[in-house]
Order: C-alpha cells, then sequence, then structure tokens
C-alpha cells in the first residue's frame, strides 16, 4: 500500500511543473501527502503540538519546564563553582537562600558552589518557637576561611531581608565562604509604677517611693533586664503612712 500510494505521488511530483497553477498544486501534494501519512492523528504528534502551544517547548524542539531549568543551574553550579559556600545553622533562625532575586531557584544548603559574579538572595527570618518572645534576627554576616577552616576576613553583612545577601565579586579569588545568621536576644521590659488607691476608687501615684531591681534602685518608670535570667524585684513605700500596703501588680508577684 506505502509503494503505491509513493508511486502515485512521485508520477504527481513529474508533471507538477507542467501544470498550471503550480503553486496551488504544489500545496495540494503537500497536504495529500500530510494526509495520507496519518501523523496529524499519531499520539506523539498530538502532544507535540500541544506542548509547543504551551511554549514547552525550547529553540531545538526539547521539552523544558522551570524544573528541569532549577536543576540544570544547580547542576552547572555543583561542577562549574569554585566557590564553596556553607551555610551555618542557628537554632533559632529559619532561612531559604536563592539564587534569583524572584526567589525562585532554591539553594541546596547542603551543597552550593557559586562563581564571581553570582549573587545570593535570603528570605525573610523567621523565628522557631523556641525563640519566641525574647529572641530576634541580628544580622548576617559572610565570612571567608581559609583552607584550615578558620575566619580570614569578613566579607559583607545583612541586616535587612529579605533581599539581596552578597554579591559575589568578579575579582574574588577566595574558595571557601560561610554564611553566618546571627540573633540576639531582646531585653525584658518591665514598667514599676505605685499608686494609692482613695476609698472611691480614684488613684494617686506615690513618686516618693523607691523600687529595688537586682540591686539597682529606680524611681517610677521602667528597667531592662535579661530575658533568660531571673529577678526579684522589692518596692519601699516605707516613708509614707502605715496604712500603705500592697495590694497587687500586673503580672501578679509576691
Amino acid at each position: 500500500m506505502k509503494n503505491k500510494i509513493f508511486y502515485e505521488l512521485m508520477i504527481i511530483c513529474i508533471f507538477t511543473p507542467l501544470l498550471t497553477g503550480c503553486s496551488s498544486v504544489k500545496e495540494w501534494v503537500t497536504r495529500e501527502m500530510w494526509n495520507r501519512s496519518g501523523i496529524e492523528e499519531d499520539t506523539s504528534y498530538i502532544q507535540f503540538r500541544q506542548m509547543e502551544s504551551a511554549s514547552a517547548l525550547d529553540e531545538q524542539g526539547f521539552y523544558r519546564s522551570k524544573e528541569i531549568e532549577e536543576y540544570q543551574n544547580y547542576q552547572s553550579a555543583l561542577t562549574k563553582g569554585p566557590i564553596h559556600i556553607s551555610f551555618a545553622h542557628n537554632d533559632f533562625l529559619n532561612f531559604s537562600f536563592y539564587r534569583d532575586a524572584a526567589m525562585d531557584d532554591l539553594i541546596d544548603p547542603l551543597d552550593c558552589r557559586l562563581n564571581p559574579g553570582d549573587e545570593i538572595y535570603a528570605s525573610a527570618p523567621e523565628l522557631t518557637e523556641a525563640a519566641v518572645p525574647f529572641y530576634q534576627f541580628s544580622e548576617i554576616r559572610i565570612l571567608e576561611l581559609d583552607e584550615k577552616g578558620t575566619i580570614k576576613q569578613q566579607l559583607a553583612s545583612a541586616k535587612e531581608l529579605p533581599g539581596s545577601l552578597w554579591h559575589i565579586p568578579e575579582d574574588f579569588t577566595g574558595t571557601e565562604v560561610i554564611i553566618l545568621p546571627l540573633g540576639e536576644y531582646r531585653d525584658r521590659i518591665i514598667s514599676m509604677n505605685a499608686v494609692y488607691v482613695h476609698p472611691d476608687g480614684r488613684e494617686t501615684e506615690l513618686d516618693r517611693g523607691t523600687w529595688l531591681v537586682e540591686e539597682k534602685r529606680y524611681g517610677n518608670g521602667s528597667a531592662a533586664l535579661n530575658p533568660t535570667e531571673s529577678y526579684r524585684i522589692v518596692y519601699d513605700y516605707s516613708p509614707y503612712m502605715d496604712d500603705l500596703y500592697y495590694a497587687g501588680s500586673s503580672p501578679a508577684s509576691y
């Protein structure tokens, strides 16, 4: 059957130059060859046209996707990047790191190699449950290490995230860099204010008393304390009348 179709088409092609409307005949021959081939009913061809319509093929006709491009970029960085990037872990802070400003190309913190001219981006810091409420993000430091693993120099520091963390200089010749996320404990701020409550409910501030907080004396106001340490507060109202006494505090205390 195929030989017969081919023979018929050959005959048509031979006589094509002798016929009038040469262009129309050629179009008809092409259409006939296309229709008789059955390619439009082929599953692979249908799938190809669908991917083509969805712009899922590159210029060479190969399938492309965001996942494949990210994987290729990652493999390229692993094999070509002369700069090994390590990411220190902070139990109280979580970050994600990327190779692009859109933060789509995620960096694997366990194995990352980059080139001079590349840029690292960081997500906004997230506090772990153990860090709340007295811990906060401070900065990320980028340090260069020597061949023995000791700190050689600080290359950069970033305190405002999310965004660019470090742009590797084109002339950078180092081979080992560590990304170090740092945080700090926020002071516990306590407010101190003593009042006398009148029988009718009115309150009058007692401004002559003395607060003793961890051996330091204060008047009414506030004090900053280490959030990880216990503390003791004493209020001395002895200069006042003997009928003044402790009624309560917020938060509750002795």
